[in-house]
């Protein structure tokens, strides 16, 4: 049954062909959001075509825009398209890059450390930036990250670290932006598989914390698809 928790709220989700991007705009407009779908320049993924359809068929109200989120003109001129299509914008979802780089720090080159930083780091905090400037009043930021930040392994020192200073900027944007109402906070998803539910367990915490009963929760790691030992 489709509920009506954030009728009238408009969403942006940024790298939502990748992860469990199309799980959290399936997510929030089941909620009653209207949601964009950010893809890169010149595709739209199958999954991200069949969660638009999938969401439009339900009733729904879903669509595609494209950037290149490398390039900070871009990353700009996407939230101005978001902002034209949509109205203004309430909830942005900044989901994170996939394919991360896992070598050895005695064997991480700089071209690899400058790709995994600008992916995870440099991009991310611009799109925050952005987020802080655009969302309205009462609005909601959440960021996605993986469990490498928390759960150290050899080799995953550039994503972890990268990872790590994206959850920081929220925690600081948070501090920022609070005082207008606005929610930032982290969803990191578990990345040992523990549980095939796993993404649709990410986007509903998210649809969650976009939803007025999480107004007093910021500046906070939520973890989603971990099971307690024991």
């Amino acid at each position: 049954m489709k509920s009506s928790a954030l009728f009238g709220k408009a969403a942006l989700l940024t790298a939502a062909c990748q992860g469990i991007g199309t799980k959290v705009a399936a997510a929030l407009a089941a909620q009653g959001a209207r949601v964009v779908l950010h893809a890169l320049p010149g595709s739209a993924s199958d999954s991200v075509r069949a969660a638009v359809v999938a969401i439009r068929n339900a009733g729904g109200q879903a669509q595609v825009l494209h950037a290149d989120l490398n390039s900070l003109p871009a990353i700009a001129a996407l939230f101005d398209a978001a902002e034209q299509t949509l109205g203004g914008i309430d909830i942005v979802v900044s989901n994170a890059p996939d394919a991360p780089l896992f070598h050895s720090i005695v064997d991480t080159d700089l071209a690899d450390y400058d790709a995994v930083t600008t992916r995870n780091a440099k991009t991310r905090f611009f799109v925050l930036q952005q987020a802080g400037r655009r969302v309205r009043d009462d609005g909601c930021i959440v960021a996605t990250s993986s469990g490498e930040s928390s759960a150290l392994q050899a080799g995953s020192a550039v994503y972890a670290g990268a990872s790590a200073a994206a959850e920081l900027y929220c925690r600081v944007l948070a501090k920022e932006i609070g005082a207008r109402g606005v929610t930032v906070n982290v969803v990191t998803a578990n990345s040992g598989g523990v549980t095939a539910d796993t993404p649709q367990e990410v986007a509903d915490v998210i649809a969650f914390l976009a939803s007025h009963d999480a107004r007093w929760i910021t500046g906070q790691n939520i973890r989603a698809g971990f099971t307690l030992a024991g």
